[in-house]
């Protein structure tokens, strides 16, 4: 896919496309060089309901693959602790790190990635607090010099007590 066609879709409200792309060469000495797609989304929420018999991240694993994203980071999924899981249907593994159980549930940040990008890339997303995950690899030529980092954040609003502010 080409950068230019990256951009030519339309996407969904709250989904930008054109804010985080990327381009990397050679995901293996052999193949031939691609371009990373990469968007920031904010979910609003991934908690179920329980009125809807389909799951949130399912929607948005849908909504990626519509649109042909690699990768997407994700704030505002007011999910609790860390989790992993696979939206196997669409191809998206979900990322998610957020409040301890015992706590609020707002915040919470992730990412969503191709599945089929994490076969070759050993790093995986580690969540520092409940608004800040990040996650480092090499841009996929394999030299110590084009690490990519990308961060998933979700800042805290003006209401919010100076303490959490601080923190983040």
């Amino acid at each position: 896919m080409s950068l230019k066609k990256c951009l030519a879709k339309s996407s969904p409200a709250g989904l930008y496309r054109n804010r985080w792309i990327s381009t990397h060469s050679g995901l293996k000495h052999k193949e031939k060089s691609r371009r990373l797609c990469v968007a920031s989304w904010n979910v609003r929420t991934l908690l179920d309901n329980k009125s809807n018999p389909e799951r949130r991240s399912a929607i948005i694993a849908y909504e990626l693959q519509k649109y042909n994203f690699d990768v997407a980071a994700l704030s505002e999924t007011r999910v609790h602790g860390n989790s992993q899981f696979q939206e196997a249907a669409a191809g998206y593994t979900f990322f998610l790190t957020g409040h301890p159980t015992d706590g609020v549930s707002q915040a919470g940040v992730g990412f969503a990635i191709r599945s089929s990008l994490l076969k070759r890339i050993e790093s995986r997303p580690v969540g520092h607090i409940p608004r800040i995950m990040s996650w480092t690899f090499m841009s996929f030529n394999y030299t110590p010099a084009n690490a990519v980092t990308v961060i998933s954040a979700h800042a805290p609003t003006l209401v919010t007590s100076a303490d959490v502010k601080n923190e983040f």
